[in-house]
């Protein structure tokens, strides 16, 4: 589904994640929907996802991101990053 690109990207340190009252994470806000669970399994615990949604990415965007963290150690099958790119692409693509 997604086709892997090389090179890399990192995300800006000066974009802010919105602040969410109680510290609730933004999973619960994120539409029900294929790669949800899969987003939470794979980025949820080293990111804070209100930062993860809060980017937006083109599919290729998100494919380099993901890329990305694989090479940094998250750990998931070719189906559950292709889901999770999907997912993203779809809810958190650019216009």
């Amino acid at each position: 589904m997604a086709a892997t690109i090389a090179g890399k990207t990192s995300l800006s340190a000066s974009t802010s994640p919105v602040p969410v009252a109680g510290g609730t994470r933004a999973i619960q806000d994120l539409p029900d929907a294929p790669g949800k669970a899969e987003l939470k399994k794979l980025c949820d615990g080293c990111h804070d996802l209100m930062f993860t949604v809060s980017t937006r990415e083109t599919e290729e965007g998100w494919t380099r991101i993901s890329n990305d963290m694989r090479s940094k150690g998250a750990d998931g099958t070719e189906a559950e990053f292709a889901k999770v790119i999907a997912y993203l692409t779809k809810y958190m693509g650019k216009s």
